[in-house]
Order: C-alpha cells, then sequence, then structure tokens
C-alpha cells in the first residue's frame, strides 16, 4: 500500500503513518513480559464506582472488595489458597484451549478496588453482616457489587486493548493486516460491552441511591452443603440449558441483558444467587426458566457447566479439582478457555448435559420472585 509519511495510518490507531506503522516490520517485537506489564500497571487503579463517591462524601483509603464472600471462600481454602481457572490473559505456551489452573491467596481471591471502605462498608453491610435472605433487596447488593466489578475489569480491558496494537512488531505486512483485524474486532466487543455495562450500571445506581428494589428478579437455589466450586460474575444469556440461542453475541446492535450469578458457601450450606432487573429483551427470564425446568438432580451439574462456561472469577477447593479425572478436569478447562477465547462464537448447546457427573450437591428448596418460570 502506497501511504506518505503523515496520512492517516491504515491500520485505524488514529496516527500518522510515519508514527505508527511505517517502519513496523523492522521494529523490535513487543515482548510478553511488556504486555504482562502493561496490564499489571493498567490493574494498579484505585477509585470509588459509588454514584454518591466524591471528596467528602469518600473515606481516604480503597477497599478490596471481596466479591465472594472472604468467609465463604475460607470454607475451600487449602492452607490461605484456593484454586482458580482461566485467569491468565497472555499463556507463555501452547494450551491447547485449555484454560490455565493456578493457586491463589485469600486476600486476592474474588477482590477488585472498586470501592472505598465506607461506601464499601455501608453499602454491602445487609449482606456482609447478615446471613443471605432470598429478599430483592439481597438480591440487589449481590448484583451490584457484580455488576461494579465487571465493569471495573471491563474498564481496564478498554485502557489495555490499544497496546495490542504493538502485538505485530517485526512482523510482515501481511502479518499485521491479520492482527490489527483481529485487534480491531476485539476491540469492537470490549468497547461494545463496556457500553452495555456502563448502561446497566446507571440504571442499578439510581435503584441503589432510592433504595427501590422493585425491578429485582431473583432465582435462588439452595444447596445442603458447601460448594466447592465458588463464583462471581455477570453475563449476557446466550443461550439456554435446553440448547436453544437466546442472543446473538456477535451483533453489536443488539440491546444487551445483564444476568448477575453468585455461587457461595453459606453457613447452612451453600446457595446459587441468579438476578436481573425486569424488563431488557428477555433472554435472562429465558435462561432462568430453562434452569428451573429441570430436576434437583440435573441441577448441580447445570450449575457447573454454567459456572465453568461463562465465568473467570472462580475458585475451587484444590481436593475437589485434584479429585477429577483428567477427562473431567479437561472438559471444564476447555470450557473455560472458550469462554476466555477471542473468539465471541459460542455453540448454542454449550450448557446442554455433557454426561459428565462433577460434583454431588443437593439441592434443598430454591426461591424466586419470577411469577410463570
Amino acid at each position: 500500500m502506497e501511504l506518505g509519511r503523515n496520512d492517516p495510518c491504515w491500520c485505524g490507531s488514529g496516527k500518522k503513518y510515519k508514527k505508527c506503522h511505517m517502519h513496523r516490520q523492522t521494529t523490535e517485537p513487543l515482548s510478553r513480559q511488556e504486555v504482562l506489564g502493561r496490564f499489571k500497571r493498567a490493574t494498579t487503579k484505585r477509585y470509588c464506582l459509588h454514584p454518591e463517591s466524591g471528596p467528602g462524601a469518600c473515606s481516604a483509603t480503597i477497599a478490596r472488595s471481596h466479591t465472594i464472600p472472604k468467609a465463604a471462600l475460607r470454607q475451600i481454602a487449602d492452607r490461605g489458597h484456593v484454586r482458580q481457572i482461566g485467569v491468565e490473559l497472555f499463556p507463555a505456551g501452547g494450551t491447547n484451549g485449555l484454560a490455565p489452573v493456578q493457586d491463589v491467596g485469600l486476600n486476592d481471591a474474588s477482590t477488585f478496588t472498586g470501592f472505598c471502605s465506607r461506601h464499601d462498608n455501608d453499602t454491602f453491610e445487609p449482606i456482609e453482616k447478615h446471613a443471605f435472605q432470598s429478599s430483592q433487596e439481597h438480591a440487589f447488593l449481590v448484583a451490584y457489587r457484580t455488576l461494579c466489578c465487571e465493569v471495573f475489569k471491563k474498564r481496564i480491558h478498554a485502557d489495555v486493548t490499544p497496546n495490542l496494537r504493538e502485538s505485530d512488531r517485526g512482523r510482515s505486512l501481511d502479518e499485521q493486516i491479520a492482527i490489527q483485524r483481529e485487534v480491531n474486532q476485539y476491540q469492537q466487543q470490549v468497547d461494545t460491552g463496556l457500553r452495555e455495562l456502563e448502561r446497566h450500571k446507571a440504571r442499578y445506581d439510581g435503584l441503589l441511591t432510592t433504595e427501590d428494589y422493585a425491578p429485582v428478579r431473583f432465582y435462588v437455589a439452595h444447596l445442603a452443603s458447601c460448594p466447592e466450586i465458588m463464583c462471581s460474575g455477570g453475563i449476557t444469556p446466550e443461550c439456554d440449558f435446553h440448547g436453544r440461542q437466546l442472543h446473538d453475541i456477535t451483533d453489536i446492535t443488539l440491546e444487551q441483558d445483564y444476568l448477575a450469578y453468585s455461587l457461595f458457601g453459606t453457613q447452612a450450606g451453600g446457595i446459587a444467587v441468579f438476578a436481573w432487573l425486569d424488563g431488557g429483551t428477555g433472554t435472562c427470564r429465558g435462561l432462568v426458566s430453562s434452569l428451573h425446568a429441570l430436576d434437583d438432580h440435573e441441577l448441580p451439574d447445570a450449575l457447573v457447566r454454567f459456572t465453568f462456561e461463562f465465568h473467570e472469577n472462580t475458585f475451587l477447593a484444590s481436593s475437589w479439582w485434584d479429585g477429577l479425572t483428567d477427562r473431567k478436569g479437561r472438559a471444564l478447562r476447555k470450557r473455560a478457555g472458550r469462554g476466555r477465547s477471542r473468539d465471541p462464537i459460542r455453540p448454542s448447546g454449550a450448557l446442554r448435559d455433557d454426561g459428565l457427573g462433577f460434583v454431588s450437591w443437593q439441592v434443598t428448596s430454591r426461591d424466586t420472585n419470577a411469577a410463570g418460570l
């Protein structure tokens, strides 16, 4: 391609050609360590996401907010550590699409620095210092903290993604074009996801400040024992447990619903909480309705499939993980790896029963305020 030094670069970065790709072929390749370093620097940000944050309203310290209660994580910890799956952003070697597994300390598990100590304590006191109740308020608070964590992390990805444009240093022109095409697609996904998350947060912020929880819908499954898997996250439902497609994630023009999900241990055993707001396109209700249709003996493994397929903020008891057969471990790592790839396409049957039994949890009861499931 023939471009002048001062022409806009062909890659779409907005920079002049001379300051972007003019000599990219002969530039020293970007090292994996440098990429990771830039990402880690971006993750050191600390600020308060509370809608009433600001000078005089916030405390001086930023909390390390746990999206999964630390007391719950202690129940599955081994010598102060839990297993986490799918956390490595840029694996050093080939993984064959299998997400990595590593140990993480309790103080670092499921945390983000997105609230000052005052707002963290005041906002989430009802679910931190009291047993979870199947109520709209408690479901809202679980969902709100999860949503804020998702916003916090997505902002980091939006900040870091432009750095990926330099990953074609030292490559041929054809390779540069292929890499930039992939980066453009990925950045579009990140920008779309962040825009939708910010839209949902604005609505949640309004409900928080007015303490109006009427639009909150929840579905709670109670477990007889502490689950060996704990998770917190939020998704736009793409498919249900019967194999029906609910949303085309590749169509960025479509409105995205937000379904919050938490799975954690309690003093009475364990709970799985699904929470969403009334309205939207109906994908949240569609997914939960398909879960509700499952028998009690089917639900636990369905939760495991859902957790690994869609949620990276997932922590495991090492004794449970080490006790899995190689086939089961690889199946779960494949699910997690699929969710973390840059290819957004996921099969509509991703949540259907795969015939692999992972847990022996017993469902004792289910609660919901979503009528007509």
